[in-house]
Protein backbone atom coordinates (compact mmCIF):
# COMPACT_ATOMS: atom_id res chain seq x y z
CA UNK A 1 0.00 0.00 0.00
CA UNK A 2 2.89 2.35 0.78
CA UNK A 3 4.41 1.74 -2.66
CA UNK A 4 1.07 2.29 -4.40
CA UNK A 5 0.40 5.53 -2.53
CA UNK A 6 3.92 6.82 -3.32
CA UNK A 7 3.78 5.99 -7.04
CA UNK A 8 0.12 6.62 -7.90
CA UNK A 9 -0.36 9.61 -5.59
CA UNK A 10 -4.12 9.07 -5.25
CA UNK A 11 -6.35 11.86 -3.99
CA UNK A 12 -8.14 9.35 -1.79
CA UNK A 13 -9.03 5.69 -1.50
CA UNK A 14 -12.64 4.64 -1.86
CA UNK A 15 -12.22 1.00 -0.87
CA UNK A 16 -9.88 -0.89 1.45
CA UNK A 17 -10.03 -4.65 1.71
CA UNK A 18 -8.24 -7.53 3.40
CA UNK A 19 -8.83 -11.03 2.08
CA UNK A 20 -7.56 -14.41 3.18
CA UNK A 21 -8.19 -17.50 1.08
CA UNK A 22 -7.52 -20.67 3.04
CA UNK A 23 -7.32 -24.18 1.63
CA UNK A 24 -7.88 -26.62 4.44
CA UNK A 25 -6.54 -30.10 3.74
CA UNK A 26 -7.96 -33.01 5.69
CA UNK A 27 -6.12 -36.32 5.35
CA UNK A 28 -9.26 -38.42 5.06
CA UNK A 29 -11.64 -38.98 2.17
CA UNK A 30 -15.15 -37.53 2.37
CA UNK A 31 -14.54 -35.68 5.64
CA UNK A 32 -17.65 -34.06 7.08
CA UNK A 33 -17.46 -30.23 7.06
CA UNK A 34 -19.36 -29.91 10.36
CA UNK A 35 -16.33 -31.45 12.05
CA UNK A 36 -14.17 -28.52 10.89
CA UNK A 37 -16.57 -25.55 10.60
CA UNK A 38 -19.23 -24.13 12.88
CA UNK A 39 -22.76 -23.62 11.55
CA UNK A 40 -22.47 -26.33 8.90
CA UNK A 41 -24.99 -29.09 9.26
CA UNK A 42 -24.08 -32.62 8.26
CA UNK A 43 -27.49 -33.97 9.15
CA UNK A 44 -28.93 -36.13 6.35
CA UNK A 45 -32.50 -34.80 6.62
CA UNK A 46 -34.45 -33.68 4.65
CA UNK A 47 -32.61 -35.12 1.66
CA UNK A 48 -31.88 -38.50 3.24
CA UNK A 49 -28.27 -38.64 2.21
CA UNK A 50 -24.77 -37.92 3.45
CA UNK A 51 -23.39 -34.45 2.74
CA UNK A 52 -20.49 -34.72 0.29
CA UNK A 53 -20.14 -31.23 -1.23
CA UNK A 54 -21.32 -27.78 -0.24
CA UNK A 55 -20.95 -24.09 -1.01
CA UNK A 56 -21.96 -21.49 1.56
CA UNK A 57 -21.60 -17.75 1.03
CA UNK A 58 -22.73 -14.99 3.37
CA UNK A 59 -22.28 -11.24 3.35
CA UNK A 60 -22.97 -8.86 6.19
CA UNK A 61 -22.22 -5.30 7.28
CA UNK A 62 -21.43 -4.42 10.89
CA UNK A 63 -22.18 -1.26 12.87
CA UNK A 64 -18.87 0.27 11.65
CA UNK A 65 -19.86 -0.18 7.97
CA UNK A 66 -17.32 -2.97 7.45
CA UNK A 67 -18.47 -5.64 5.00
CA UNK A 68 -17.54 -9.26 5.51
CA UNK A 69 -18.01 -11.78 2.73
CA UNK A 70 -17.40 -15.38 3.76
CA UNK A 71 -17.39 -18.30 1.38
CA UNK A 72 -16.65 -21.82 2.44
CA UNK A 73 -17.02 -24.90 0.31
CA UNK A 74 -15.62 -28.23 -0.65
CA UNK A 75 -13.08 -28.25 -3.47
CA UNK A 76 -11.81 -31.02 -5.70
CA UNK A 77 -8.96 -32.62 -3.79
CA UNK A 78 -5.77 -33.55 -5.66
CA UNK A 79 -5.88 -37.07 -4.18
CA UNK A 80 -8.80 -39.37 -3.43
CA UNK A 81 -7.64 -40.07 0.13
CA UNK A 82 -8.12 -36.45 1.25
CA UNK A 83 -10.76 -33.73 1.50
CA UNK A 84 -10.10 -30.13 0.53
CA UNK A 85 -12.15 -27.25 1.95
CA UNK A 86 -12.15 -23.56 1.04
CA UNK A 87 -12.51 -20.82 3.65
CA UNK A 88 -12.44 -17.42 1.91
CA UNK A 89 -12.87 -14.37 4.17
CA UNK A 90 -13.01 -10.97 2.48
CA UNK A 91 -13.35 -7.89 4.71
CA UNK A 92 -14.04 -4.54 3.05
CA UNK A 93 -14.52 -0.91 3.98
CA UNK A 94 -16.06 1.24 1.23
CA UNK A 95 -18.21 3.70 3.11
CA UNK A 96 -16.66 6.95 1.90
CA UNK A 97 -13.30 8.31 0.77
CA UNK A 98 -10.15 7.87 2.82
CA UNK A 99 -7.93 10.91 2.45
CA UNK A 100 -4.44 9.65 3.31
CA UNK A 101 -2.20 6.62 3.60
CA UNK A 102 -2.24 6.51 7.41
CA UNK A 103 -6.04 6.37 7.48
CA UNK A 104 -6.04 3.64 4.81
CA UNK A 105 -3.51 1.61 6.80
CA UNK A 106 -5.59 2.03 9.96
CA UNK A 107 -8.67 0.75 8.10
CA UNK A 108 -6.65 -2.20 6.77
CA UNK A 109 -5.54 -3.04 10.32
CA UNK A 110 -9.11 -3.05 11.64
CA UNK A 111 -10.16 -5.24 8.69
CA UNK A 112 -7.31 -7.63 9.44
CA UNK A 113 -8.46 -7.91 13.07
CA UNK A 114 -12.05 -8.49 11.93
CA UNK A 115 -10.91 -11.21 9.53
CA UNK A 116 -9.04 -12.97 12.34
CA UNK A 117 -12.09 -12.89 14.59
CA UNK A 118 -14.34 -14.28 11.84
CA UNK A 119 -11.81 -17.04 11.10
CA UNK A 120 -11.58 -18.06 14.75
CA UNK A 121 -15.38 -17.97 15.14
CA UNK A 122 -15.95 -20.20 12.10
CA UNK A 123 -13.46 -23.00 12.69
CA UNK A 124 -13.76 -25.79 15.20
CA UNK A 125 -11.01 -27.04 17.49
CA UNK A 126 -10.53 -29.96 15.10
CA UNK A 127 -9.85 -27.55 12.24
CA UNK A 128 -7.56 -25.48 14.47
CA UNK A 129 -5.48 -28.62 15.08
CA UNK A 130 -4.91 -28.90 11.32
CA UNK A 131 -3.37 -25.41 11.30
CA UNK A 132 -1.27 -26.11 14.39
CA UNK A 133 0.09 -29.42 13.08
Amino acid sequence: LQAYWTIAKPVSAIRVGVRYINHIIVDEPKAQPAKYFRNISSEPDPIRGALRNFVHRIEFVDENNRKSIVTHATLVAPKTDMTLFLLDIDTVWDHGPIADLEAALAKAQTLHELEGKIFEDLITDECRRLFDA
